[in-house]
């Protein structure tokens, strides 16, 4: 199936061609379709495609930048307590920084920087339940070089107050 020729051409006891016909069935039917019955048709119609070849496959160009973004990605969950700018990061995966930031936005849905914000704001949630540290070591130990923009920066992701949120 290409854009070119957007047609497949399917044979009577072809796999996808029952799997179809099943589909169809269950909509022709005189009563309300079983969502199940079609989300599980619909899993072996792309499985049936994806072993023929015929599923549609990510081109290289997203692949690689998959594999950028993962390895930025990488990187900040292993240093979210240290000091990342946009620049380094680009830097590490070896790419431009303007271009590093689009790409990630693309791939990710958020800038790196506000990746970052999240990722630092959920490894505080996680040490607020499991530990005793106070607010002020937990700002220090994900990252945020100051306890105020911390407290407002994890109000700003949670909706609550890091006190309030330990108090839950």
């Amino acid at each position: 199936i290409t854009r070119e020729n957007p047609v497949l051409a399917l044979y009577e006891n072809n796999a996808v061609s029952r799997i179809m016909d099943g589909l169809l069935d269950e909509f022709a039917a005189q009563r309300p379709p079983d969502d199940l019955l079609l989300t599980g048709h619909l899993c072996f119609l792309l499985s049936e495609l994806d072993r023929a070849g015929i599923a549609p496959q990510p081109r290289e160009s997203e692949k690689k930048a998959f594999d950028y973004v993962e390895k930025a990605v990488g990187y900040i969950h292993v240093n979210y307590h240290r000091d990342i700018s946009i620049a380094a990061l680009a830097a590490y995966v070896g790419l431009e920084r303007s271009y590093f930031s689009k790409l990630f936005n693309r791939t990710t849905g958020d800038p790196p920087q506000t990746y970052v914000l999240k990722y630092r704001v959920e490894k505080a949630r996680e040490l607020l339940k499991t530990t005793g540290l106070s607010v002020s070591e937990i700002s220090e130990c994900t990252g945020f070089s100051d306890g105020f923009y911390f407290s407002r920066a994890f109000k700003k992701c949670t909706g609550v107050s890091p006190m309030a949120y330990r108090k839950q």
